[in-house]
């Protein structure tokens, strides 16, 4: 009985006894064979819970966000629910801003490298890691509010400044608060003006590597779930076995969750709290990044004079005549200030009816001068500087493209690549700033249209259903080239109407008045490429699930060694 018993074991007639109660008496008695082979077909519940768990791994894990302004465990959860949206609707915005807060940290340890190399003054043992850049880029290092207190007025402050986008009462509620526990992130460029004048800003690998919740054993259980839905993927279609449009999409997520841990390598994760960094030695420097960051419409025409001892220097009630009186009373107004400073450190752009400087200007000018004569030393001479190229580190006519040393806080997606414009100096202006970011964000879409493309002849449950599938994936790959294309179009177009028209009339057109009727159209077309755009994406997401409701039978056909390997 043994030897039939066995044999009736197997092949698919075990797995198919009724629960009756003879039969359950057979599963007690009966023994099984040695060796048991995994059955080769999957059920609906089995592909939903491999791809969600795959989902959930490419999507959750690999995101890593800035350092938050609000820790309470709401902002947090908000903040992640809504990059964890983005990601799932549209990864390439996710990768697009990994790849961009790669570039970003790739720059500034270069610079921080290049500079600690030259200087006499830093500590060689230290070393300007990817990590520690990332750091700074993602708004971990901060500095008290007071501490800059002193260099802070309202009086002087640009009007048109704004921090990270905020002005008036909430950008002075945020300068000038009078919690004394309040910071302001140090941007990337605010640490290298530090450095640049030997105040280096030092944030050990051990105090990074404290606050990042990074977990080796939790990336190895997400690669190792990764990897065996790719296997999965490319041994069924070597076996000719069909996949589902839920497996399709998912590969999608995959191979952005591999690019994502690629780019945040070495950028830390969920850190809450940043590196408090200061040092008294720092307040000249700071005060220089404080002028270059709020006060810039003071510091554009920046010269330094040198005002001998004895001179007796008159305060301007009118101007001078003559054809160069008006420079000649600016001039004197600023010498009168700068001894009023006891600095000869003083702006151009001065009006002849201030009275006196506040007194957290004079405590910024002197500063900085003691900056500048603790580099250059004292002047000898008479002659104009022009610290323009000093102060900024770049030349007079490159300011308007300077960078703040100071912002409100580190945003996870801070690179407008394109902006709704006509005008190619502003719609291809990211081609100077990082060509290869622009190249990405064209690519991208077009590569996620193209695999959900891959798909054209799989069986859909309906007709209606598989062309919709197309036209959103076409959509989505070709929307931005469009939108492109539209732009540059669009301004050839504008220009050739606005010769034919002044031909025909005789007279000359405004190039601003048609630069307007074209930014008053270009924006309406781009608003409803967005709504396609998000459409399509919604669809492709939702379509990858319900069309569960009808595949090819091979669908729940897998090879069963497949179900051995160790996942999820």
């Amino acid at each position: 009985m043994a030897a039939n018993d066995a044999s009736a074991c197997e092949g698919p007639v075990w797995w198919t006894i009724s629960a009756n109660k003879d039969n359950m008496t057979a599963l007690q008695t009966i023994d099984a064979p040695p060796w048991v082979s995994a059955p080769q077909f999957r059920g609906t519940m089995a592909i939903l819970q491999s791809c969600i768990l795959t989902l959930v791994a490419c999507i959750y894990t690999a995101i890593h966000l800035n350092v938050p302004v609000k820790v309470d465990w709401l902002s947090l959860l908000v903040a992640k629910a809504w990059w964890i949206l983005i990601a799932l609707f549209a990864p390439e915005i996710v990768l697009f801003s990994a790849a961009s807060q790669f570039r970003d940290a790739w720059k500034l340890r270069n610079a921080l490298r290049a500079l600690h190399d030259e200087s006499k003054t830093a500590d060689k043992e230290f070393k300007f890691t990817l990590s520690y850049a990332f750091f700074v880029v993602m708004g971990g290092v901060h500095i008290e509010r007071s501490r800059i207190a002193r260099f802070l007025s309202r009086q002087g402050i640009d009007k048109g400044f704004t921090l990270d986008g905020t002005a008036g009462d909430v950008r002075d509620e945020l300068l000038f608060s009078e919690d004394s526990r309040a910071t302001l992130p140090l941007k990337p460029q605010g640490v290298l003006d530090l450095c640049r004048f030997g105040c280096w800003v030092y944030v050990s690998k051990s105090k990074i590597d404290a606050r990042s919740k990074a977990n080796q054993i939790q990336k190895a259980l997400v690669l190792l779930q990764v990897s065996w839905m790719v296997l999965q993927c490319i041994a069924r279609r070597a076996y000719g076995l069909p996949l589902a449009l839920l497996e399709v999409h998912i590969m999608v997520h995959v191979v952005c969750a591999v690019l994502l841990y690629l780019f945040w390598f070495e950028k830390p994760l969920d850190v809450r709290a940043p590196e408090i960094v200061y040092d008294p030695s720092w307040d000249s420097a700071l005060a220089l990044v404080v002028q270059k960051t709020m006060y810039d419409d003071q510091l554009r025409r920046l010269r330094r004079y040198h005002i001998p001892e004895g001179v007796q220097l008159v305060i301007p009630t009118h101007i001078y005549p003559g054809p160069n009186g008006a420079a000649r009373a600016i001039r004197d107004r600023a010498r009168a200030l700068g001894q009023q400073l006891n600095s000869p450190i003083m702006t151009l752009a001065v009006s002849a009816k201030d009275e006196e400087l506040s007194p957290e200007a004079l405590n910024r000018f002197r500063a900085i001068n003691d900056l500048f004569e603790s580099v250059h030393g004292k002047s000898t001479n008479d002659d104009d500087v022009d610290l323009c190229q000093w102060i900024f580190g770049i030349p007079l006519n490159d300011i308007h493209n300077k960078e703040h040393g100071f912002t409100r806080q580190a945003k996870n997606l801070s690179f407008a690549f394109f902006k709704f414009s006509v005008d190619l100096q502003e719609l291809f202006q990211v081609t100077q700033w990082a060509p290869g970011l622009l190249v990405l964000a064209l690519a991208m879409p077009l590569a996620y249209g193209g695999i959900h493309l891959s798909v054209w002849n799989f069986e859909f449950p309906s007709g209606t259903e598989r062309l919709l599938w197309r036209i959103a994936s076409i959509g989505i790959a070709a929307t931005s080239l469009v939108l492109f294309a539209v732009g540059l179009g669009m301004k050839i177009l504008l220009e050739l109407v606005k010769a034919l028209v002044e031909i025909v009339s005789g007279r000359r057109q405004s190039r601003r008045q048609w630069r307007e009727v074209g930014e008053s159209i270009y924006p309406c077309m781009g608003a409803l490429a967005v709504l396609f755009y998000a459409l399509a994406r919604v669809y492709i997401v939702v379509e990858s699930f319900v069309s569960l409701r009808h595949v090819p039978i091979g669908v729940y056909l897998t090879p069963s060694w497949l179900q051995m390997m160790p996942h999820v």
